[in-house]
C-alpha cells in the first residue's frame, strides 16, 4: 500500500541548497536531482514509508510506474578548505570529494593525504563542476558530499559544560556560524539554538564555522524560556547581553557553569528572555552607533569569560 506524504518536501524547503541524493533498493545510483524537479514532484504520490528530522530526511518511495522503491536521503555539501579538512580530520562520513582541476598548494594537498588515508574517493572536476555543486558559495575549488550534521541533545552535552551560549532568534546563517567558530576558540561547551525563528544547520552555516562544527555540538531546543529555567536548576548562571543591561560585561562577576544568551539581529533579546536572565550585561560603546553585530559581541563576552578563567 502506497501513502501520500507531501511534507517531506515541506521538510526539504527548510533546508535549501541541499541535494536529493537517489538510489535504488539494490544499491544501483540514481541521478540526483535538485528539489521541486519533475522526478522527485512525481515520487511524492508514490511514499511508501519515510522518516524525516530537523536536518535530515530519509525516505523510500515507489517509482513512477512499479517497484524497485528508490531510496532517498539528504546529503550535506561541505564548501572550502576549512569545513571539509575539519570533517576529515574529525572522523565524519564524507562520500567523496571533488576537486577542482589546476588547485594545488599544501593545503589542498593535506586534504588528498587525509582522503587517501580514509579511501575517501577523490575526483579533479573542472572549476564550473564545483561551482554547480557549492549552489554560488565560495569553494576555494574543494567541494565534499558527505553526512547531513545532526544536532545534539541538551542531556549530551550539560553534564560536562562550564559555558553554554544560548542564540534567542539569531536568523543570519553568516552569524551563526561565526558564533559557533567563536565558542570553539573560547572554550564554550555547545550552542543551544532554538526549534523556531532562526538559523538552522546549512551548508552556509559550516562554511562561516570553517570547520567548527565537527568540534561544538549544536542543540536544539524547543522554549528558550523553559531551558533557561532548567539550567539554573542544573547550577547554571544566566547572562544576557542586552544594550540597556546595568552592569557592564568587562566588570560583571562570573560564575561557573555559565550560561550566555544572545538576542537576535535588529531586535536583541526578547522581554521574557530578558526576565529569565540572571544577569543582563551591556558592552559600553563610544560612537552613535547603539551595538554590535551579535556575532561581534559574541567574541567579545565570550573571550573577557574565558579571560576570566584562565
Amino acid at each position: 500500500m502506497t501513502v501520500a506524504y507531501p511534507r517531506f518536501f515541506d521538510s526539504l524547503k527548510a533546508a535549501p541548497g541541499r541535494l536529493v541524493q537517489g538510489g535504488t533498493a539494490d544499491g544501483s545510483s540514481a541521478a540526483q536531482a535538485q528539489e521541486g524537479a519533475h522526478g522527485c514532484s512525481t515520487c511524492r504520490r508514490h511514499v511508501l514509508s519515510c522518516s524525516v528530522s530537523i536536518n535530515a530526511v530519509e525516505i523510500i518511495v515507489f517509482d513512477h510506474v512499479a517497484p524497485p522503491a528508490r531510496y532517498y536521503r539528504v546529503v550535506s555539501v561541505l564548501v572550502g578548505v576549512h569545513p571539509v579538512r575539519e570533517a576529515l580530520k574529525a572522523g565524519r562520513t564524507i562520500d567523496r570529494v571533488l576537486i577542482a582541476k589546476g588547485a594545488g598548494g599544501p593545503r589542498i594537498q593535506e586534504i588528498v593525504d587525509l582522503c587517501r588515508e580514509r579511501s575517501i574517493p577523490v575526483r579533479f572536476e573542472q572549476r564550473s563542476a564545483l561551482d554547480r555543486a557549492a549552489s554560488g558559495e565560495t569553494h576555494q575549488g574543494i567541494v565534499a558530499f558527505g553526512a547531513a550534521s545532526r544536532y545534539a541533545e541538551l542531556s549530551d552535552v550539560v553534564d560536562s559544560a562550564q559555558l553554554l551560549v544560548i542564540l534567542d532568534g539569531v536568523e543570519d546563517p553568516h552569524n551563526l556560524g561565526a558564533i559557533v567558530r567563536t565558542a570553539n576558540a573560547a572554550g564554550a561547551t555547545a550552542v543551544l539554538i532554538p526549534e523556531r525563528r532562526a538559523a538552522g544547520l546549512t551548508e552556509t552555516v559550516a562554511k562561516s564555522a570553517a570547520g567548527a562544527l565537527e568540534y561544538v555540538p549544536v542543540v536544539r531546543i524547543g522554549n528558550v524560556n523553559r531551558t533557561m529555567e532548567d539550567l539554573k536548576k542544573r547550577g547554571f548562571w544566566i547572562y544576557g547581553l542586552d544594550e540597556r543591561g546595568a552592569e557592564s560585561y568587562d566588570k560583571v562577576g562570573y560564575a561557573k557553569p555559565s550560561v550566555l544568551v544572545l538576542g537576535g539581529e535588529g531586535k536583541g533579546l526578547h522581554q521574557l528572555v530578558r526576565e529569565h536572565c540572571d544577569v543582563l550585561v551591556r558592552i559600553p560603546m563610544a560612537g552613535t552607533i547603539p551595538s554590535l553585530n551579535v556575532s561581534v559581541a559574541a567574541g567579545i563576552v565570550l573571550f573577557e569569560w574565558k579571560r576570566r578563567m584562565a
